[in-house]
């Protein structure tokens, strides 16, 4: 496996899944267009995820949920600093629960590793063997990943790219059912 090259060339799903089959550990590092995110792999596993994206942010996530306002959104960020995370802060003044925190980072998380599936230009880097540092990590198992990350990609070009015309025949992969068991499907996406 290249250990970096073009997102022209080879899909972020593609990318995930062989990380995945190879148990991998460390960190998938994709940027465009001076946005950088880095998703944090354990064993095949990802487990977290950031960005630089300023959309990607915790306290425009609170935001937009409507879970702080803007005066404590505001009010907390004055607070940050080496050492002194947004959300840490927030429960330290009380706007948020500890347990809402562990929410609020998880879907971010999911919120940022969703969001690179949309990318189709710029660059891939994998850093291998970097030990995760994040007292909070993602639960899901990589392929509830993938598929949940697919379906979300809406644009057309990009599903043919990927799928085939409307032609295309289908047939299982080889191993499918290892993959079915380690995914918790619904009866209609099974």
């Amino acid at each position: 496996m290249k250990l970096q090259g073009s997102l022209a060339e080879r899909d972020v799903p593609d990318l995930i899944q062989a990380l995945h089959e190879r148990r991998y550990s460390g960190k998938l590092i994709l940027t465009h267009m001076g946005v950088g995110r880095s998703l944090t792999v354990q064993e095949g596993r990802l487990v977290f995820g950031m960005s630089s994206d300023p959309d990607d942010r915790m306290g425009e996530l609170l935001l937009r949920q409507g879970k702080i306002t803007l005066r404590q959104y505001a009010d907390a960020s004055q607070a940050v600093g080496p050492g002194k995370r947004l959300g840490g802060i927030l429960v330290e003044q009380g706007v948020l629960e500890p347990k809402e925190l562990v929410k609020a980072v998880t879907e971010q998380s999911q919120h940022v590793i969703y969001r690179s599936f949309d990318l189709t230009e710029g660059q891939y880097r994998i850093q291998e063997g970097l030990e995760a540092t994040e007292a909070i990590t993602l639960k899901i198992s990589t392929p509830d990943i993938i598929l949940e990350g697919i379906r979300r990609i809406d644009l057309w070009s990009r599903i043919e790219r990927a799928v085939g015309s409307l032609e295309t025949r289908y047939v299982r992969a080889r191993g499918y059912e290892k993959v079915l068991s380690e995914m918790t499907l619904s009866l209609e996406k099974l």
